[in-house]
């Protein structure tokens, strides 16, 4: 009786991760999607999505292409006709604390307010969700994963800055990095990411800009010589790919 209550333990955790899994490949099909059915994809001289599961992107409009060669590195992307998954979410309010970084830190998980990373400092995280006000992430500035097997949920109530030369997760796997964000946002010249992000609102990725990971959001505009890679490995990130309204966990 004890072995089989242990195996359907373990057929239930499998199951439980195996759904998960699949919710994320709803919301993260490919590179690039949009989650509105209003939303589109744009790609600028020279910007491209490489390693697309089949060059067609979720989105309901026709993918704008200005790019000069394959967006989709080997053919032009085209349009799904339909947009992918979206996430309904409630980001709790409050929040402690502004702070402006003159040093690298280590942040615990938890509720910040405004933060401000400056230029040639590191912020690094460990596992766990981490909601912010407002996020600054000044010229060349970086945010690091501790542990290599650490998975960090960022969630952005309000603006998102990421300025140029900054570099997020440079040295980890996408996979193992969620970030929400809520307002506009514009990945600057020459920032670099390892992440999934999901956005309520628009993305830029300017001049030089690379993501590696995937983009949902409701526009998507690849300015000149941007790229997005597309990381096939489908994240678990806890509950967060399910529909309904959830709530980050905060220790």
């Amino acid at each position: 009786m004890q072995y089989r209550l242990i195996i359907m333990l373990v057929i239930l955790l499998f199951s439980n991760q195996w759904a998960q899994a699949n919710e994320c490949s709803a919301v993260f099909p490919d590179g690039l999607q949009n989650n509105n059915s209003q939303g589109s994809i744009s790609f600028g001289f020279g910007s491209q999505l490489i390693n697309s599961v089949d060059n067609i992107l979720a989105s309901s409009n026709p993918i704008n292409d200005f790019v000069g060669l394959p967006s989709c590195f080997n053919a032009p992307c085209v349009s799904s006709g339909t947009s992918a998954l979206a996430i309904g979410y409630s980001i709790p309010s409050g929040g402690s604390g502004d702070a402006i970084l003159t040093t690298s830190t280590t942040l615990a998980p938890g509720n910040y307010n405004n933060y401000q990373i400056n230029s040639g400092l590191t912020l690094t995280l460990s596992e766990g969700d981490y909601i912010f006000n407002d996020l600054r992430l000044v010229s060349n500035s970086k945010i690091i994963i501790a542990g290599a097997n650490d998975v960090v949920r960022i969630f952005i109530k309000g603006d998102a800055t990421i300025e140029s030369g900054t570099e997020i997760n440079l040295t980890g796997e996408s996979r193992n990095l969620l970030l929400y964000l809520s307002t506009d946002t514009e990945l600057d010249s020459s920032s670099k990411i390892f992440a999934f992000i999901y956005s309520t609102a628009n993305v830029s990725l300017n001049n030089s800009a690379e993501l590696t990971g995937a983009l949902s959001a409701n526009n998507i505009n690849l300015v000149s010589t941007s790229f997005v890679q597309f990381e096939a490995t489908v994240p678990e990130f806890g509950d967060f790919c399910e529909s309904q309204q959830i709530t980050p966990i905060l220790e």
